[in-house]
């Protein structure tokens, strides 16, 4: 089911709005569409003449979870509402894929039409033959798909030389997503952030705009490599590595022990042949404080699912991961 919102007459009155515009001039309305119900919403349409299109819509929509919170910080959750309505994450999607097409032609979809009003937006892109990814598929692709990855996720050419604002400091980001936490798991991450010296390596760390939702699902592979959808999120967070780590745990199905032996087999590598060692590298951290990095941000994939109302076993599957990955920190000053 859609929102209400976005019922027959809207989507009826979204097809009547392309099918009046230029880009689709020699469609007709004699197509197929599937619909998916999530906000934005995403609909793949299909068309006779073998053309296909992903159209997503979105309304002004405020994460309930986050209305919830008002009463006790209303100045930050006002900041927040902004940063999650729809119409605004569409309009992130929009600016990261025309800004990055150029460099990553062949990672995002082609943009076929955008237009922005007051409380909706369209952004439609264009069809893709896709299946899903394994982990293999990201860490042993081709030398050019890889290289593009790699870079992508180091991101040093996006670094924000702006002052560091409440919002842009990295301590900052992890002390309301640490207080968000319960407070079980509070006290042993605390714990954890003093004998490895956290705040040190954050605040050598540059701030690197994020994808956001690097989840392993959000790759594709296509005939001619890889392709990576759902850019809304875009930017949200500027914590360096976030986007490795949800790609490397999601990749793992959230098994720790298996990550930590793809990690520990992919640093034995040589530098040519190694994922993960040029991306470290190049986002300025040692081997060593990987798993810390890796569990900071892990910290700050928890928080925001919570936030947002995700599902108890997105929840619970990170909350898991949590415990097992700070319990193998723990032990030593890393998990080498």
């Amino acid at each position: 089911m859609l929102p209400n919102d976005l019922g027959k007459k809207m989507i009826q009155h979204i097809l009547d709005f392309l099918f009046s515009q230029p880009e689709f001039s020699n469609k007709n309305e004699n197509c197929v569409m599937n619909i998916l119900a999530r906000e934005p919403a995403l609909m793949h349409i299909f068309f006779t003449d073998g053309t296909d299109y992903f159209i997503k819509v979105a309304t002004e929509h405020i994460v309930n979870s986050v209305q919830k919170q008002e009463e006790t910080t209303p100045n930050k959750v006002t900041e927040e509402k902004s940063l999650f309505s729809s119409v605004r994450r569409i309009g992130r999607e929009y600016d990261a894929l025309v800004k990055y097409s150029e460099i990553y032609p062949s990672l995002l979809p082609e943009i076929i039409f955008f237009r922005k009003f007051d409380r909706h937006a369209i952004l439609v892109t264009k069809g893709i033959k896709h299946s899903a990814v394994n982990l293999n598929d990201i860490l042993r692709a081709k030398l050019s798909i890889r290289r593009q990855i790699q870079h992508l996720l180091i991101g040093r050419d996006r670094i924000i030389s702006t002052d560091r604002n409440e919002l842009n400091n990295l301590t900052l980001v992890l002390d309301h997503a640490l207080n968000s936490l319960p407070a079980h798991l509070l006290q042993s991450f605390q714990k954890i952030r003093l004998a490895h010296d956290w705040d040190e390596m954050l605040a050598t760390l540059p701030l690197i705009p994020q994808h956001g939702d690097l989840a392993i699902n959000n790759f594709g592979l296509t005939s001619t490599g890889l392709v990576l959808f759902d850019w809304e999120d875009y930017a949200f967070i500027n914590t360096p590595g976030f986007d490795l780590s949800i790609l490397l745990v999601s990749g793992c199905r959230f098994n720790i022990p298996k990550l930590v032996s793809l990690i520990e087999n992919d640093f034995n590598q040589s530098n040519n042949n190694s994922f993960l060692q040029p991306i470290t590298e190049g986002i300025g951290i040692k081997h060593s404080q990987f798993y810390d990095l890796m569990l900071i941000n892990l910290i700050i994939f928890y928080q925001l699912k919570c936030q947002h109302g995700y599902g108890k076993d997105i929840i619970d599957s990170t909350e898991n991961a949590l415990k097992i990955l700070s319990a193998l920190i723990a032990e030593s000053k890393s998990v080498i």
